[in-house]
């Protein structure tokens, strides 16, 4: 079960997501005030930050990034009335207000299913499947057969500029 964090300085904002959200079996913790939900999140993992942007002590992209500082892997998504360039200039995810409880359910959904980008990954190129394990095993690029045809030897590593044909 994902543990969601809203922040919103309107109460009647947070009550509706608080119990859209909570319906649909999500955990939900809620706030009005930026700096509660940085020590909620110092205290307790949080999935997502769902966090309004304009509110009077800071706005929601510095509490997103914050938030962030204290946990690379909660995921943020913005919420607004406005269209914003902050919103736009931050990269993370929106929805404008106002939404319906389908909408914000579906957009929570996304949002939560993305990876991290702070995730851990696998070597680069080598398949999620192929990494070493009990019951695996590790597989190794196929190198390339070295090229022999007439008039070449393998310290020939050039391809002639013209073919005759």
């Amino acid at each position: 079960m994902a543990t969601i964090l809203v922040v919103d300085d309107e109460e009647d904002v947070r009550s509706f997501v608080r119990g859209t959200l909570d319906g649909r079996g999500y955990r939900v913790l809620d706030t009005r005030d930026p700096q509660h939900a940085l020590r909620i999140a110092s205290q307790q993992p949080i999935h997502l930050l769902l966090t309004d942007v304009v509110m009077a002590l800071i706005k929601g992209t510095e509490l997103a990034r914050r938030l962030q500082a204290l946990s690379l892997s909660t995921k943020v998504l913005l919420m607004s009335a406005y269209t914003l360039s902050d919103v736009a200039a931050s990269a993370y995810d929106f929805i404008a207000k106002p939404f319906t409880a389908d909408a914000l359910t579906e957009r929570v959904r996304q949002v939560l299913r993305q990876p991290s980008p702070f995730a851990r990954r696998g070597p680069r190129g080598v398949h999620p499947m192929a990494r070493t394990g009990r019951g695996s095993r590790k597989i190794r690029p196929r190198r390339p057969a070295p090229v022999s045809g007439a008039g070449e030897t393998r310290s020939d590593s050039h391809i002639p500029a013209t073919f005759s044909g």
